[in-house]
């Protein structure tokens, strides 16, 4: 989507989140566009109004990441790129940088999911199941009034220009929504793999366990709660809610009190020792494919093998990390929530303690390792909801944008 009038910011490639089509995430394409960014978004293979996924295989992480270059590189070829990577769409933002690093100047990560959850593998394929049912009875019409009731509920939330509602609510009720959401799952679980791989002695399952800690526990750069308007205010007139700082804490953020400086510094000087260099990996590391995962297929080979080399003494099993390399000289900002709420008790369950601190670690060592980095953190926002937030989305790719592009002036 192309702005009335342009900057001369890099372009913006949106991967999409779990079941977010591009008609769900609309609304977010146009605030930036209207800001004047030059912005891709796109369906992958079986979702949304893309061609069906007939084979009923689920795509891998390396079949995913060349699927979006190659999306990008038609739409405008030998182009850098700003990644905004929201859910989902995060951890596949991670595979892109992991094998494209290159094409990548910035990146935002709005309220990824943890690619932790390679560790609920098995949960997630019983998950992939279930919708495999839901897709089994969508023709019956069982579930319509729930879709329909549920969208119209959030109608403000997903309205765009482009696409009304009705258009959403018609894509939910196929039954190739349900058995795309079902692939996607394992998918996310390959994109989980890659990634983890990637970050290598760097991922946050690998950490020892006093820098896990601290990552846990490092205070956002700033919290932002969002209040309903009071028409006394000169600021509130015309607006729903008024955007506010906080000192609240989410109920999920582990103790009372955030890590202090001093405990930061020294995690994010053990961080930046890995940086370049080979790091010997702790003996816990288990860096087998998980069963089911399609990680292990030979085009991915090129990305693991770097991975696992024999130290130069012959003893240990040195683990790089490709991605702590790149990410250190990225532009990165992170929205980050913890009060985790997917609308449904599915979708819950995943988010056990243990997740939501690995996501909080992730998205703390994002913006620690990163060139130029800004984590904002939003404690009574949920999941779903932080898909709303256009404004703040915009402010975070603008702010990376004018890094990126210093000498660049609105048009």
């Amino acid at each position: 989507m192309e702005p009335k009038q342009p900057t001369s910011y890099p372009p913006i490639c949106i991967p999409n989140g779990l079941g977010a089509t591009a008609v769900l995430i609309a609304p977010m394409q146009e605030a930036l566009v209207n800001h004047g960014f030059r912005v891709l978004s796109f369906d992958r293979l079986g979702v949304g109004l893309s061609d069906q996924n007939k084979e009923k295989k689920f795509p891998s992480a390396m079949d995913v990441v060349n699927e979006m270059d190659f999306v990008m590189e038609q739409v405008l070829p030998g182009e850098k790129w700003l990644l905004l990577g929201p859910s989902m769409g995060s951890i596949v933002a991670q595979c892109y940088v992991a094998q494209h690093s290159e094409k990548v100047l910035g990146l935002l990560n709005m309220d990824g999911l943890p690619y932790p959850f390679l560790k609920m593998r098995s949960s997630f394929v019983w998950a992939a199941f279930i919708y495999r049912v839901y897709a089994s009875i969508i023709w019956t019409g069982a579930l319509r009034p729930f879709i329909g009731a549920a969208l119209k509920s959030s109608a403000a939330m997903f309205a765009s220009q482009s696409f009304p509602i009705s258009v959403a609510i018609a894509q939910m009720n196929q039954a190739n929504f349900f058995g795309n959401v079902a692939l996607e799952m394992l998918t996310m679980m390959d994109c989980c793999e890659m990634a983890d791989a990637a970050w290598g002695s760097l991922s946050v399952l690998r950490l020892p366990a006093d820098h896990l800690d601290r990552l846990v526990r490092a205070p956002p750069n700033v919290s932002i709660d969002f209040v309903p308007a009071s028409a006394a205010t000169s600021e509130s007139k015309g607006k729903a809610e008024v955007r506010q700082l906080t000192t609240e804490r989410s109920p999920s953020e582990r103790g009372s009190d955030w890590a202090s400086p001093r405990e930061v510094e020294q995690t994010v000087s053990f961080l930046r020792s890995q940086l370049s260099t080979s790091a010997v990996a702790p003996s816990h590391v288990d860096l087998k494919v998980a069963e089911g995962s399609r990680l292990g297929d030979a085009e991915s080979a090129p990305l693991r093998e770097p991975l696992l080399t024999d130290d130069t003494h012959g003893s240990s099993t040195v683990h790089k990390s490709v991605l702590g390399d790149v990410w250190s000289r990225l532009v990165v900002r992170v929205m980050s929530g913890r009060n985790h709420d997917f609308g449904n008790a599915l979708a819950n369950s995943f988010y056990s303690q243990e997740m939501r601190d690995l996501a909080g670690a992730e998205h703390a060592q994002h913006v620690l390792l990163a060139a130029n980095g800004y984590r904002t953190a939003y404690p009574r926002i949920t999941h779903s909801v932080m898909f709303s937030k256009t404004d703040d989305i915009v402010r975070n790719m603008h702010e990376i944008a004018e890094l990126v592009t210093p000498t660049s002036k609105s048009s």
